[in-house]
């Protein structure tokens, strides 16, 4: 439910389709039982009010780094926003990677979510590349 939200809230790009949700948790479970990913969630009162999902990722051989962080997914529903919860996702998900001996951590955001794009560099992320795309 909680990752529908968040794709409802970003561009028309992002939509999935019928069915997705089951695919998502098959993969995520896929992820997880393979030991090279994180899941984590906030709760408060027993409610999910936030996640964090990343992996270990594998670069092209041509690269000095053979492993990657990669965030692959981040939400926090809006009314805990501004209260830490995705501060303390966020730190705890970079301690994983940390603890794997990555070099660095990556993720892709939405070029129109201010918010999300703010908080990122607030934590010391920095622009590396843009993504481009062309509707056929």
């Amino acid at each position: 439910k909680l990752m529908e939200e968040h794709v409802q809230a970003g561009s028309r790009e992002l939509a999935i389709a019928p069915g997705a949700s089951g695919k998502w948790v098959r993969y995520i479970r896929k992820m997880l039982r393979a030991g090279k990913s994180v899941l984590l969630v906030a709760e408060e009162d027993g409610r999910i009010v936030g996640y964090v999902f990343g992996y270990i990722k594998d670069n092209p051989p041509i690269f000095r780094e053979k492993y990657t962080g990669y965030i692959s997914d981040m939400y926090v529903l809006p009314a805990f926003r501004s209260r830490g919860v995705g501060q303390r996702l966020m730190a705890q998900a970079l301690d994983f990677f940390r603890a794997a001996g990555l070099p660095a951590v990556e993720l892709h955001a939405s070029a129109g979510n201010a918010g999300a794009l703010g908080f990122y560099r607030r934590l010391g992320f920095r622009d590396v590349m843009v993504k481009l795309r062309v509707e056929l």
